[in-house]
């Protein structure tokens, strides 16, 4: 028997009573489906000017798109009346007369899943559409003769979610064929913004926004897990709906960032794990994850195949590198290794006592309590002594001078924490090659959800791949999860200058090994498992603590470790990362990893398929 999930955009029992009070009754209600409203509008409006019917018209799409929405908006555009009706319930000629003599001079008649009507009732329906009359006979044998009824003029609005089954000479018959298709994040945040109106539901735009991401392009669904997220915001979270409330919501319900549900991540662990990615056919994928092949054909492959998942060929069901994730590629007791830094709002704006001139301090470390090492800019006007005033309450003595052109600052402030005031006035520091100001939402968006530890000034960026979601696929996939710490300076970014990499100096960046680190890392090489590292920052970490076999000792401390070819890797044994610079450091870690030539190659596929490079960029698995 067919499970009922939550994001079937088939409609449900309780979805029809509630569907009505939400859906929009007028053109200009409507949203989203711009291009299908507005060839509407001007059909309408021409059919009212001639004062005829008008032209049949089929709708087809996805199921929960509206397109019966859409034929009851009609029906109040032409201002007349609406019948509505289902293919597989006109299971007789007699049936389908009834409806069509009660008619009135253009009213519309609605068939939904004009796609299963019953064949013997289609070849009636050629001649009502054409000729606007009838042919039924009556009794049979000898004495059978045929009866023509005339009826009024009408509009016959179809709605199928597989024009491929219509029959030719009935798709023909539609004078005008529109495509309903998936909606945009923005639409459906509009929808769920007025539903949740309608419903007296209090939700903020971040929360509306969550839900819209994850609504799988389905107004239906959207409405559906609002309703539901409505239910979690009352018993746990006082009735207000925010992020947070829809992702704890969302994750009870089983849904991923991606907008699939636990059957979709079967579908596709199935294909990947069992049958090797593919090619499979529809029946046998069935067989495997205990479904109907319909079911799968028209709830779940429509979205997996639009956002990319999965490939349907005349081989089969091939699945596509978006349905690769890093999951896929783990085992049991693997562990996967994560630097937990925190970045801090490191670039501060100030003025100097006196003239008043504008002057950037950029925090590196502190060296001692209240006592830091920046630089500024511009340097020449700063000098020992200066004052420099970052609000009328906090301010900075410039006390020394240091060999790489910095400063020696004492910040003086009232009473707070000093990480407090760097919150409060700082911005995040955003990389060199970002050309533009940094934003208030960097503040969030340049950092890793398991930050913890802070005082770096850059992010590392591998780890911003990372969801909760993400983390939590890796848990029940049987793999591990363990955090290394190093804080990231301004060298990351520093590319290479001298021909000779034994003359590059690196520069010190602190990191910690933690003792439970340690242990996991130990009990993984122990077992034979896999070391995956998070980005290059995590990978020198380990490989700094690295000692003889495979094993490692936890460590804090400072490293200016630089790892090019050739280089025998002792701990990690692959590595996510993203795509960098040339002629940086990082770029030369990641080519001593894996062969250069591969590492070439991999760059040039990303270029030519147009992947993001650099902080906010894509990544990549090396194994």
């Amino acid at each position: 028997m067919t499970e009922i999930h939550i994001t079937n955009p088939q409609p449900f029992e309780d979805d029809l009573a509630v569907e009505k009070s939400l859906r929009p009754s007028r053109m200009d209600e409507f949203i989203g489906q711009k291009d299908v409203i507005n060839n509407l509008k001007i059909y309408i409006e021409a059919a009212k000017k001639r004062n005829e019917a008008l032209d049949h018209v089929l709708l087809f799409g996805p199921p929960g798109l509206g397109k019966t929405t859409l034929s009851n908006i009609v029906a109040y555009e032409l201002g007349v009346n609406l019948k509505q009706t289902s293919g597989p319930v006109l299971e007789r000629a007699g049936d389908l007369a009834g409806v069509l003599t009660n008619l009135l001079n253009q009213d519309v008649f609605f068939v939904d899943e004009i796609h299963r009507l019953n064949s013997v009732v289609e070849e009636y329906l050629y001649s009502a559409m054409e000729d606007y009359r009838i042919e039924i006979m009556i009794d049979k044998g000898p004495g059978a003769r045929s009866v023509q009824l005339n009826i009024e003029p009408f509009t016959l609005v179809g709605a199928t979610t597989r024009l491929g089954n219509l029959t030719s000479p009935l798709r023909d018959r539609f004078g005008i064929v529109l495509r309903v298709d998936y909606y945009n994040p923005e639409d459906l945040f509009q929808i769920i913004t007025r539903s949740a109106e309608i419903l007296e539901v209090v939700i903020s735009k971040e929360g509306a926004h969550e839900l819209a991401k994850r609504s799988r392009g389905t107004p239906r669904i959207a409405n559906r897990i609002l309703r539901r997220t409505r239910d979690y915001a009352q018993v746990k979270a006082k009735g207000t709906i925010d992020k947070t409330v829809v992702q704890a919501s969302l994750e009870y319900l089983g849904i991923d960032e991606f907008g699939l549900d636990d059957m979709d991540r079967t579908i596709l662990s199935t294909l990947i794990d069992k049958f090797n990615g593919g090619p499979v056919g529809v029946n046998s994928l069935a067989v495997a994850v205990s479904e109907d092949t319909s079911t799968i054909e028209d709830v779940y492959e429509p979205y997996l195949i639009k956002e990319g998942f999965i490939q349907r060929t005349s081989r089969g069901r091939i699945a596509q590198k978006q349905a690769y994730t890093l999951p896929e590629y783990l085992k049991r007791n693997d562990l996967v290794i994560l630097n937990n830094t925190k970045v801090f709002p490191a670039r501060l704006y100030a003025s100097k006592d006196r003239t008043e001139a504008k002057v950037e301090v950029f925090l590196l470390r502190e060296l001692e309590n209240d006592l830091w090492e920046v630089m500024v800019r511009p340097a020449r006007k700063v000098r020992i002594g200066n004052k420099l005033m970052f609000t009328k309450n906090v301010y900075c003595d410039v006390i020394d001078n240091t060999i790489s052109g910095g400063r020696v600052v004492r910040f003086e402030y009232d009473g707070e924490n000093i990480y407090n005031v760097i919150d409060r006035v700082g911005i995040s520091p955003l990389p060199p090659y970002i050309k533009r100001e940094s934003e208030p939402k960097d503040k969030i968006r340049y950092q890793t959800v398991f930050a913890e530890k802070r005082e770096a000034v850059a992010a590392p960026t591998a780890g911003l791949h990372f969801t909760d979601g993400l983390l939590k696929r890796i848990h029940a996939k049987g793999a591990k999860t363990s955090y290394t710490t190093l804080h990231i300076g301004l060298g990351t970014f520093r590319p290479v200058q001298v021909e000779d990499l034994n003359r590059h100096q690196m520069d010190s960046e602190y990191f910690e090994v933690s003792p439970k680190t340690a242990l996991s890392i130990n009990a993984t090489k122990e077992k034979r498992r896999r070391v995956f590292a998070v980005g290059t920052s995590t990978v020198r970490s380990l490989e700094t603590v690295a000692v003889s076999g495979f094993q490692v000792s936890p460590k804090r401390g400072w490293t200016d470790k630089f790892i090019y070819p050739p280089y025998n890797f002792k701990m990690v044994d692959a590595m996510i990362t993203n795509f960098h610079q040339p002629k940086s450091t990082l770029l030369m870690m990641v080519s001593a990893f894996a062969d250069r030539d591969q590492i070439m190659k991999a760059y040039r596929e990303a270029k030519k398929n147009d992947y993001r490079f650099l902080s906010y960029g894509d990544a990549m698995l090396i194994l």
